[in-house]
C-alpha cells in the first residue's frame, strides 16, 4: 500500500504522445518473468517484441529464481543477473541496485511478469524509462503507463500475442483513422 500511495504521489503529470515516443524507441529493458513457468513464453514472444523495435537495444533483468534454466546467449550478455543480496526483505530492489540505474534513461521498459511483481513494479517506477509497458492489473495501474488489458485471453501465449498486438498497433497506427478501431 505504500508504494502505491508513494507512486500515486509521484505519478507523471506530463502528457505522452504514444505514438511519437514509439517511433522514438533506441534502448529499452525487459523484465523478465520470475515464475519458471512463465520464462519459456515470455522468451519465445521477446524474439517478437525484438522484431517490433528493430533499431532497439534491449537489456534485461532476470530474477535468479531460475539459475538452472539455460537463457540464450543474446540475453546473458546484456543481463543483470539480480541475486538475493540485490533485494531487500521485501522483494524490492536496494538502493545499491537502483543506483547501478541512475543516469540511464530508457526509451520503453517491458514486463513481461504477468501478474504483479514487487521487483518489477518496483524498479519501473523508480527507473528512469518514458514508456512502461506491462499487462494490465489493478495493483500496477499507478507505476505504468501503456497497460494492455488481456483479461479475455485464456492462456499466457495469448495474454503475450494481445499485447504484442497493441504494441505493434502502436508503433504503425492506422492512418486517418475514421472510427476507433480495436485491436
Amino acid at each position: 500500500m505504500l508504494l502505491i500511495w508513494r507512486a500515486k504521489k509521484r505519478r507523471q503529470a506530463e502528457m505522452i504522445d504514444v505514438t511519437l515516443q514509439f517511433s522514438k524507441i533506441r534502448n529499452g529493458i525487459i523484465l523478465l518473468p520470475e515464475d519458471v513457468k512463465s520464462l519459456p513464453v515470455a522468451l519465445e514472444k521477446r524474439l517478437e517484441l525484438i522484431g517490433l523495435f528493430n533499431n532497439t537495444t534491449f537489456q534485461y533483468l532476470v530474477l535468479n529464481t531460475h539459475p538452472a534454466f539455460d537463457f540464450p546467449q543474446d540475453i546473458l550478455a546484456n543481463a543483470r543477473i539480480i541475486e538475493k543480496q540485490d533485494l531487500t526483505f521485501l522483494g524490492t530492489p536496494t538502493k545499491m541496485l537502483m543506483n547501478e540505474y541512475d543516469g540511464i534513461s530508457f526509451d520503453l521498459l517491458v514486463d513481461f511478469n504477468a501478474d504483479f511483481n514487487i521487483f518489477a513494479t518496483y524498479f519501473a517506477s523508480k527507473c528512469n524509462a518514458k514508456l512502461r509497458v506491462c499487462l494490465a492489473n489493478p495493483h500496477r495501474e499507478a507505476f505504468y503507463n501503456f497497460q494492455v488489458n488481456a483479461f479475455e485471453a485464456k492462456t499466457l501465449t495469448g495474454k503475450y500475442d494481445v499485447l504484442l498486438k497493441y504494441l505493434s498497433k502502436a508503433i504503425s497506427p492506422a492512418a486517418n483513422p475514421t472510427t476507433f478501431q480495436t485491436v
